[in-house]
């Protein structure tokens, strides 16, 4: 994958749909039952059952195979939405606000507003996904 392909995913990603950054199709069956290999698992590593997954607000398939795809998985709605950005030459930003119908994360709390940046640099990219209040993370 070329730069120019990288940078055509990434606005592709979150240029697909202008009220979601979350990949889904936009039909309400598609929303309710993703292709497997579409899938995030809602409790990854955990012992999961309808009830417990239901009672997160996610999807429970039992209809696909258990070793390999989830069987509870977050639904489309799930994660950030668009709130504005910025498509310059070099930089491209985008500010990101917590969708209201998105499920409860279970790794803890998230945050309500992130900015999430990307530039072509050389043959690369670089991103950046940080809380817009300030408070970073350094790893």
């Amino acid at each position: 994958m070329n730069a120019n392909s990288r940078i055509s995913f990434f606005q592709y990603l979150l240029l697909k749909s202008p009220n979601s950054v979350f990949i889904a199709e936009s039909s309400k069956e598609m929303a309710l039952h993703f292709c497997e290999n579409r899938r995030i698992d809602c409790a990854p590593g955990r012992i999961k059952n309808k009830d417990f997954c239901v009672s997160k607000g996610c999807i429970w398939d039992n209809n696909g195979e258990p070793d390999t795809v989830p069987l509870c998985y977050f639904p489309a709605n799930t994660g950030y939405i668009v709130s504005s950005g910025s498509f310059s030459a070099g930089d491209k930003s985008v500010n990101l606000k917590k969708s209201s119908q998105s499920v409860q994360n279970p790794f803890g709390t998230d945050f309500s507003d992130l900015v999430f940046q990307w530039k072509e640099i050389g043959a690369g990219v670089y991103i950046k996904i940080a809380p817009s209040q300030g408070t970073r993370l350094v790893f």
